[in-house]
């Protein structure tokens, strides 16, 4: 693996690596810290046999402008953070086996589930309110990534649960079968608002769409990573992880005070709260049930996303 990644670094970016050292990773990718004669970086490393690696990958190309631009032209530099280009200006560079980005990296950590303090409630806020001030409008092509409210998943996943039958032996065939009631309830309720939404001709803003603990950095301040999900959306899409019982239930109204200070006509569209928070559910639910049905899945990775899968089955 070293020396894959020293021969990758060398090759696209010209840096002569001194160590690397695997950090915590996120769901989508593997994570190193790189020490390298010009400084520290950090390499997220996809793997291509994860069945969702070309979800989070094939974008790449199409919101790292936008985050640049960001970066660039708004109150966000400094809390959001950019990609190392590669030495012939590309986002991205890959081998037969994973598709890398590199980052300047971060001293600091990562909030996972911690509880958020007043001071970083304020901060995400003051980055989500920066970040919607932003849409269509930007010297940047947005049009692809302009959310159609399309849920293959639950389609997917649906799929997944009629043949759960066929295979009660598998366990997470079992899991979909003992649920499979209020998945298919809330898989039918996410798709009826899916068409709702989309006749609505609603306001969209640029959104972060996955705003978690594993996405945001404390650093000398909070920094906010992870652009895979970029779209151009109603608020919701972001503010669905801080209304309600998803990812920052605990910090709801300091949030929306802070929030509204630069939004102050903003008022939450319930069905596109609904469709949010249910919709993030399901694909969760269908990404860890694909993730456990690939024979390449370790014995680490089917525990944890069997523990995951669990979870939010049982959270709906």
């Amino acid at each position: 693996m070293k020396t894959r990644f020293t021969d990758i670094l060398n090759k696209y970016f010209n840096l002569s690596v001194i160590n690397i050292t695997e950090q915590v990773g996120g769901w989508s990718a593997r994570a190193f810290k790189i020490d390298t004669t010009n400084g520290v970086f950090f390499l997220k490393a996809y793997e291509k046999y994860r069945a969702s690696t070309a979800q989070w990958t094939s974008t790449i190309d199409i919101y790292m402008p936008i985050v640049i631009w960001l970066y660039n032209n708004t109150g966000l530099r400094d809390k959001i953070i950019c990609p190392v280009l590669t030495t012939d200006g590309k986002y991205k560079c890959e081998d037969d086996n994973l598709i890398y980005i590199l980052f300047p990296y971060i001293e600091g950590y990562t909030l996972c589930d911690k509880k958020m303090t007043n001071t970083q409630i304020k901060e995400m806020a003051d980055i989500i309110a920066e970040l919607h001030k932003y849409g269509a409008e930007i010297p940047v092509a947005t049009n692809t990534v302009k959310e159609d409210f399309a849920v293959p998943f639950c389609y997917e996943l649906k799929e997944l649960i009629s043949l759960a039958e066929e295979t009660s032996s598998n366990e997470t065939m079992r899991v979909l079968k003992e649920y499979e009631a209020v998945l298919i309830k809330n898989i039918e309720k996410t798709i009826l608002l899916a068409e709702r939404l989309l006749k609505e001709n609603l306001s969209c803003v640029i959104c972060h769409t996955d705003v978690h603990g594993w996405n945001l950095m404390q650093s000398d301040r909070l920094i906010l990573i992870d652009w895979e999900g970029m779209k151009l959306a109603p608020p919701e899409a972001d503010l669905f992880a801080f209304i309600g019982d998803r990812f920052w239930h605990t910090c709801s109204s300091n949030f929306l005070e802070t929030y509204k200070k630069v939004h102050p006509y903003y008022i939450i569209n319930s069905d596109s709260l609904e469709f949010y928070q249910t919709r993030r559910r399901i694909e969760d639910i269908c990404a860890f049930a694909k993730g456990l049905l690939c024979v390449n899945a370790n014995e680490e990775e089917i525990k944890q996303s069997l523990y995951y899968l669990r979870r939010e089955c049982s959270s709906l």
